[in-house]
């Protein structure tokens, strides 16, 4: 593999990240991150089940940094989870400093010259805070930021937590 010197840095942050795959988004999650790789330098920030360590590891060129989840359980393991379980789980990821300071440690040991957000459970809206010192593109995956549950009585609460987190992002 070619060294890349001088090369734009680019963090991607994805809830899951390959081999783990549930939907459309973590695929081409996969594919944006090895075209981008080409040119500049890729890190890809995803979260892993694994409670006790954060994983460094490289996936067809793209370096894969999966970070520990510090909520009640791992988003992919949502359907065993029960229904306070689940709320709770919704408002520490909405509301979690824990997660987003290691986020934003990762973040400034790599200064990257941009970060593409693709899907945020398991991070919370609170990394578009990173937008403060980065440039930040959010791509807009699904309904979920808009009602990120199917009970309309937190979505009342935590859409517009969204919505005023969202104005942060460039």
């Amino acid at each position: 593999m070619m060294k890349k010197m001088n090369m734009k840095k680019i963090i991607i942050i994805n809830s899951i990240y390959y081999p783990t795959i549930i939907g459309g988004a973590e695929i081409s999650t996969k594919i944006l991150a090895e075209e981008l790789n080409a040119e500049y330098e890729v890190t890809m920030l995803t979260t892993t089940r694994k409670k006790d360590k954060t994983i460094e590891e490289e996936i067809d060129g793209v370096k894969v940094i999966r970070i520990p989840t510090t909520n009640a359980y791992w988003m992919p393991e949502r359907d065993s989870a029960g229904k306070l379980q689940k709320i709770y789980w919704h408002f520490y990821d909405h509301f979690s400093v824990k997660q987003f300071q290691k986020v934003e440690k990762i973040v400034d040991e790599i200064k990257p010259d941009l970060i593409l957000i693709q899907n945020t459970p398991g991070f919370g809206t609170k990394i578009w805070n990173l937008s403060k010192k980065y440039r930040v593109v959010q791509t807009l995956r699904d309904y979920k930021l808009i009602e990120p549950t199917n009970k309309k009585i937190f979505n009342k609460i935590l859409g517009p937590v969204n919505q005023h987190r969202s104005n942060k992002v460039k």
